[in-house]
């Protein structure tokens, strides 16, 4: 079963707490892992650039805020196999499988 994003608030710059944690991990786990850095929970210009570099390896609107079709996006790729309540992500670019 693939994770559901949806409903997820808005993070841009700025931004910060457990739900950048989150984005953070996301792209790093994509590839993205020397510009994402730390995973801080700073949405900060290393992020946004990670989000960036995603959205348009992914075909979307690269302006490097995570809202809703980027977290559709990440939802594809994420894998939820209840009943472990472990997150798995999936992705092309992935260095985690």
């Amino acid at each position: 079963m693939y994770a559901n994003f949806s409903g997820w608030p808005t993070q841009r710059q700025g931004s910060s707490r457990d739900y950048v944690q989150a984005v953070q991990a996301n792209m790093w786990s994509t590839g993205y892992m020397s510009t994402v850095g730390s995973i801080d929970g700073q949405y900060g210009s290393n992020t946004v650039s990670a989000v960036k570099s995603f959205q348009s390896r992914q075909g979307l609107a690269s302006d490097g805020i995570t809202g809703p079709s980027t977290c559709d996006e990440m939802g594809n790729y994420t894998i939820y196999p209840n009943p472990t309540k472990s997150f798995y992500y999936q992705h092309p670019g992935s260095t985690t499988l």
